[in-house]
């Protein structure tokens, strides 16, 4: 009798943690470029937190930048860095990307479709919300960059 009740807990368990592995911990991405495209997000994402929240100079937040962005959304995000230093943001505390969809692909250039959760901390606490956004990459050699960014 016990070694049913065992073998039956080990089968539920087993049968549990394959679901939950298998369920959606991970980015919400079918392909290669899709996570290539959430993984330049979320990059960015931590690049513009520190800008904003630490202290950096501005030739390493441009390197950071650069590295990960091309024009004309390096000049847009080092444009609004600039600005952000005399104006109040809500910080980012985490993000999830929860949909990223390749929409269309032309040569070196990739359009997609993606849809964030914010988790953000501002003068009322904590809160948040989810946004969903047209990102264009182009990509040089092996190389992808986010070229441009519209909440949608």
């Amino acid at each position: 009798m016990k070694k049913k009740t065992m073998r039956s807990i080990r089968v539920l368990f087993l049968t549990v943690s394959a679901a939950l592995i298998f369920s959606g911990f991970s980015q919400a991405t079918d392909t290669a470029d899709e996570a290539a495209a959430s993984e330049l997000m979320l990059q960015r994402t931590e690049v513009l937190q520190r800008a904003m929240f630490g202290s950096r100079g501005q030739a390493d937040i441009y390197s950071g930048l650069a590295a990960i962005e091309t024009h004309p959304l390096l000049e847009e995000d080092m444009r609004s860095l600039s600005e952000f230093r005399s104006s109040d943001a809500d910080k980012v505390i985490n993000m999830k990307i929860l949909r990223c969809v390749m929409t269309s692909k032309k040569g070196a250039v990739r359009f997609y479709d993606m849809t964030v959760r914010w988790y953000m901390l501002g003068y009322d606490g904590y809160y948040t919300e989810e946004r969903s956004y047209r990102i264009r990459t182009s990509t040089s050699g092996t190389e992808m960059s986010l070229s441009s960014l519209q909440a949608i």
